[in-house]
């Protein structure tokens, strides 16, 4: 089943909703984790063992 605008005829009505991306980064070769909304992610491999935190409190956050 396909909801896009196009197949619902809704095509025009509303306009997309503009993004507004925004970049944010570390110090190079430095642990650098960022955590928006569900997404958690790290800037490099110095990254793993505090992103590995970062995991392990959301999952823990919901038991």
């Amino acid at each position: 089943m396909c909801f896009a605008p196009t197949a619902t005829g809704l095509a025009g009505r509303f306009p997309p909703k503009p993004l507004r991306p925004r970049l944010e980064k570390g110090a190079p070769y430095q642990p650098f984790v960022l955590e928006d909304g569900n997404l958690v992610t790290g800037q490099n491999p110095a990254s793993s063992g505090p992103l590995a935190d970062a995991v392990n409190r959301r999952l823990a956050g919901r038991a």
